[in-house]
């Protein structure tokens, strides 16, 4: 019997949180309806145009740096060269329109950002092999990408879209202090160039309608690109030495977590 008090207050608290968290997201429905104009009123439905906005964490694969052959007669170049990534940020951008209930187009644009962990790799001269060390700056990438929208699942409070899409990406490289292991500091590399790739992108967005016209939730997203050709001036050292040919990287592949905003007009 002593325990029929405690037994009756967890009963009705289980019983009276589903009202109290409906009465919570209506207050915050009414919130956001009172400061931004969400609906005219008039009864008509949304022109089928949106725009999405999604930020998130943006984590970048190592990037390979092809061959680098230099022009001194005492180095021949860096080969199995890599680029390690610190997590970044990624925001993207979408305007879209539907063609039918459960599909839209759209194109989107935005901007990732990711600081340099490390570059590793093989110096090689005609001493022998070394280690590449160092390295440090930062990578952005800007796409321009058009895309289908796909919902999978719309009940008006929960939405679930696929997004797959291609187009292009400039990415600019400003990679610094790069160098031999055995050379140290003192030989002070850099990899700093701009370039134009093929990319692909997909993701999916979870949200949950807090107005009329606005959605809420989050997002999760993969992109890739085809080989990045920076240009022969990409790669110069303080010593003199640059590359006689195009500094090349592998695909710039990203993974975004983060959050998605859509709003219906």
């Amino acid at each position: 019997m002593k325990k029929t008090g405690p037994i009756l207050a967890l009963a009705t608290t289980a019983l009276l949180a589903p009202h109290a968290m409906a009465d919570t997201l209506d207050n915050v429905r009414q919130s956001i309806s009172g400061t931004i104009p969400l609906d005219t009123g008039t009864g008509e439905e949304n022109s089928g145009v949106y725009l999405r906005v999604n930020a998130a964490a943006d984590f970048l694969e190592d990037v390979e740096i092809k061959n680098i052959p230099l022009n001194a007669g005492t180095v021949v170049g860096i080969q199995n060269g890599k680029i390690s990534f610190d997590t970044g940020m990624n925001l993207d951008i979408g305007i879209g329109i539907s063609l039918a209930p459960s599909l839209a187009f759209e194109i989107s644009s935005g901007i990732a950002y990711n600081s340099v962990g490390s570059v590793s790799g093989t110096w090689l001269s005609v001493a022998g092999q070394d280690s590449v060390a160092g390295g440090d700056g930062h990578v952005y990438q800007v796409p321009l990408v058009a895309e289908l929208v796909f919902s999978v699942y719309n009940n008006n409070t929960l939405q679930v879209n696929l997004r797959g899409g291609a187009g292009l990406q400039w990415t600019n490289a400003d990679i610094n202090n790069v160098y031999a292991s055995s050379l140290g500091p003192a030989f002070d590399a850099s990899l700093s160039g701009n370039a134009f790739a093929f990319r692909y992108q997909f993701g999916i967005d979870c949200l949950i309608t807090i107005a009329p016209n606005i959605s809420l939730g989050a997002t999760c997203g993969f992109s890739g690109t085809t080989e990045s050709n920076f240009g022969k001036n990409a790669f110069s050292a303080n010593t003199g030495l640059v590359g006689t040919q195009d500094v090349k990287t592998g695909s710039f592949q990203n993974l975004t977590l983060g959050i998605g905003l859509k709003i219906d007009f």
